[in-house]
């Protein structure tokens, strides 16, 4: 497969995945801004950047007049609230799971997840390190059949995932994060 059919079917699926399994957004707040029970400690990940030189010069090569330079690549992830993050129980008995993901050098970053099944009640953040670009809620009326679901771009290298759970819920995988976009 050449690289400019690459990045057609590249640009073609983060396009379609929006359009498709868009983002219904219920707003609100997650429990960590509004509970100040909330420990600020939690894990963080530094992921790996793509090589931008190599990535550069592969844009440049070849004499296809019509390919463009990348907006973005993908960054494989595989984690999920049961194998990463940090899981807490505040008072009340409501839950709440933090993981922040860190892309060096990246301008923006937008999450992509598989098995995407959320419980009812239970609501999905997503946020810059400084808490000044929010998304979300998403919740279980963002479950699609296929699994599917991807974020919006958030202007940060930094991104903070909260999921935040009712009382007499279990910590459950109800998703993969399975790429984040290095901008």
């Amino acid at each position: 497969m050449t690289f400019s059919v690459k990045s057609f079917l590249l640009y073609g699926f983060m396009i379609a995945t929006l359009s498709v399994f868009g983002q219904l957004n219920e707003g609100g707040q997650p429990l960590s801004f509004t509970h100040g029970n909330a420990s600020d400690a939690f894990q963080h990940i530094s992921l790996f950047p793509p090589d931008v030189s190599k990535l550069l010069e592969e844009d440049r090569a070849g004499d296809d007049p019509f390919r463009n330079e990348r907006f973005a690549v993908l960054v494989p992830v595989g984690l999920d609230p049961l194998n990463s993050g940090t899981w807490e129980t505040l008072p009340g008995g409501s839950s709440l799971w933090r993981l922040k993901l860190s892309l060096e050098g990246s301008l923006g970053s937008s999450l992509y997840f598989a098995g995407f099944d959320l419980p009812e009640q239970a609501k999905l953040f997503v946020y810059n390190e400084d808490k000044e670009e929010l998304k979300g809620a998403f919740t279980w009326r963002n479950n699609q059949e296929v699994g599917l679901f991807a974020t919006e771009l958030i202007y940060s290298s930094t991104i903070v995932l909260e999921l935040n759970v009712p009382p007499g819920v279990e910590p459950g995988t109800w998703f993969t994060l399975s790429e984040m976009t290095y901008c």
